[in-house]
């Protein structure tokens, strides 16, 4: 495997090889992202183009990440993964600001598989929607296993502590978050929860949240759980 070591190695990822295996071989500082623009560019930034290797945290963190793209979609250290697998990584003090499909981890995982994973920070996304501390929108048979957050979560419509928005076969195992999730000040927003937004054909199970969940401004939110806002199938 490709062997990651910097942030530079980071940034030359999130353009080139996104069929490659890789290990983090130490805790990585990333808080030059926050640069006064529009930050770090997510590995697999489209839905054309996602990440479909695997990459080993070994147990290392990913420090100070800063993403704000606030008009675009697919936001986190891994914009969209299709296939691959994320395993044993703690992004840390994350602060994002997109659109549709942002998390502390991935902002959208398809039939890819997350374990021992962790994030911490704030994900905001102003008047959208698939926002989660650690995962934006998890589908298609996706697996998020033994894996937490402790984000501050704020958006409009499937915002979760954990997942905004889990789906079409995906499971979510043995998990939980302790972060805030707060609905912007609009009278739209809708399915709001401490771990799972909107669970719709998805199994969660052995899992939990701590954290509170709220409306902004006394705006009255449709489908508002502590530990999933709407629940279906």
């Amino acid at each position: 495997p490709y062997q990651i070591s910097t942030l530079a190695n980071l940034n030359w990822m999130s353009g080139n090889q996104l069929d490659k295996h890789y290990i983090q071989m130490n805790d990585i500082d990333a808080t030059a992202t926050d640069d006064g623009g529009a930050g770090f560019s997510p590995i697999g930034n489209s839905y054309s183009s996602p990440f479909t290797g695997s990459y080993d945290g070994q147990g290392h963190t990913i420090d100070g990440l800063t993403i704000n793209r606030g008009s675009t979609n697919y936001i986190g250290l891994f914009g969209h993964t299709d296939g691959a697998t994320i395993s044993n990584l703690g992004v840390t003090n994350v602060n994002y600001t997109g659109r549709v499909f942002n998390g502390g981890l991935v902002g959208r995982n398809t039939n890819s598989d997350i374990i021992n994973c962790y994030s911490t920070g704030s994900v905001s996304s102003g008047d959208n929607q698939d926002v989660g501390g650690l995962v934006g929108e998890s589908w298609q048979n996706s697996q998020i296993i033994n894996s937490y957050s402790h984000v501050n979560v704020t958006g409009k419509i499937r915002i979760g502590g954990l997942v905004g928005y889990n789906q079409d076969g995906a499971e979510i195992s043995y998990c939980y978050s302790t972060g805030n999730v707060k609905a912007i000040d609009d009278a739209d927003c809708q399915n709001i929860g401490g771990l799972v937004g909107t669970n719709s054909s998805g199994t969660i199970s052995f899992s939990y949240s701590t954290g509170s969940v709220s409306e902004w401004g006394g705006r009255e939110t449709d489908n508002v759980g502590g530990l999933i806002g709407s629940n279906a199938g």
